[in-house]
């Protein structure tokens, strides 16, 4: 049993009071603060006084509501205990600190490099809800473990991850941005970067919706370039700004009937960038099943070729089908259209020759 706690008054818990009544969440939490912060086990008669409201006159109603209060603080894994008191020490309830904290954690130089690893891939996701929060606990995972990190921030500059989190502050601004945008009806000048086809454009898109699919985020709307509406994957956009110009006036109207969801799909190959385009692809042996069985109902025809199989089916966004090629590697073979075979030639090529930096 812990020590004597010394410290704190009745009044000076009983001056917590005076405040409307709570509900039993607010109340329950406002409990655990009074024994986490008091310096010495606090009685009941003083948590009555700290919650007028609540336990009113402290008589069998209050008696009754602080029972089902404590079984619930238990019941939540809240570690509150009762103090017996006698000449040294004083009684009353204190929630043990040291239960309630979450241990500490006395990992290995490799353990602390994979804990790092795992928060800054979250962050270049770039849709980490809590990035911020990461960002200062990656901070103090670095401060505290000095040198040891030192490999674990060079391994996760060579994967290209970000580890001040600038990339999902970035996207975090951009949101902002494109969520204000949409909202005024305002148009947007972009600056997008293709990394298969190694290639930067600039056009104004009129921004319709945002949506996020698989933990990324894409942005649909109207784009001037190609007078067509597309489908933009925001970790791309290199440059954004909002049209300055009459901030009070529309720039556009979203056509009537227009759903998000008509344009972003279940697979990145079904977004609707462009016109179906039929794609053949050739699966060797033993990926040849299992190609068949991930595609699934999307494969429009399956074709023998010895122990190959043949896959076709309709994709309107090429590159979007790019990564399950190369996830295959040399066991698929573009057969149609062209355009993907010189995409996925490049693509290697390029892949190639950032693994040699």
């Amino acid at each position: 049993m812990p020590g004597p706690r010394p410290g704190t008054t009745g009044n000076s818990l009983a001056g917590k009071g005076n405040r409307q009544r709570r509900d039993r969440a607010e109340r329950l939490l406002d409990l655990v603060t009074l024994l986490l912060n008091a310096t010495r086990p606090v009685s009941r008669e003083e948590i009555f006084a700290a919650f007028p409201d609540d336990y009113q006159d402290g008589g069998a109603a209050a008696e009754r509501m602080f029972e089902r209060d404590k079984a619930d603080l238990l019941a939540a894994g809240v570690p509150l205990e009762y103090q017996r008191g006698d000449e040294f020490d004083s009684e009353g309830y204190f929630v043990d600190r040291q239960r309630y904290a979450m241990p500490e954690l006395d990992l290995a130089p490799e353990e602390l490099a994979m804990l790092f690893m795992t928060g800054a891939a979250a962050l270049d996701a770039g849709s980490f809800p809590l990035s911020r929060a990461l960002i200062m606990a990656l901070n103090k995972i670095t401060l505290a473990a000095g040198r040891d990190m030192a490999g674990a921030a060079m391994l996760g500059r060579q994967h290209g991850v970000d580890t001040a989190g600038t990339a999902a502050l970035r996207l975090q601004e951009r949101l902002k941005l494109l969520h204000e945008a949409i909202a005024a009806r305002k148009k947007v000048m972009m600056a997008y970067y293709s990394f298969w086809r190694g290639e930067q454009t600039r056009r104004w898109v009129d921004p319709y919706g945002l949506c996020c699919v698989h933990g990324s985020w894409f942005l649909v709307g109207r784009c001037h370039l190609r007078d067509a509406i597309r489908v933009f994957h925001l970790d791309r956009i290199t440059g954004l700004e909002k049209n300055p110009l009459n901030p009070q006036q529309a720039d556009f109207q979203v056509p009537e009937g227009f759903r998000v969801r008509d344009h972003v799909a279940r697979h990145p190959w079904q977004i609707r960038a462009h016109e179906p385009l039929t794609v053949r692809l050739r699966f060797l042996p033993p990926v040849a099943e299992v190609a068949a069985k991930e595609l699934g109902p999307l494969v429009e025809r399956v074709e023998e070729d010895g122990p190959a199989r043949v896959l076709q089916l309709q994709v309107t966004y090429l590159e979007g089908i790019l990564p399950t090629v190369l996830w295959y590697r040399q066991r698929v073979e573009v057969l149609e259209p062209e355009q993907l075979r010189q995409m996925t030639q490049a693509a290697w090529s390029r892949l190639a020759g950032r693994g040699g930096d």
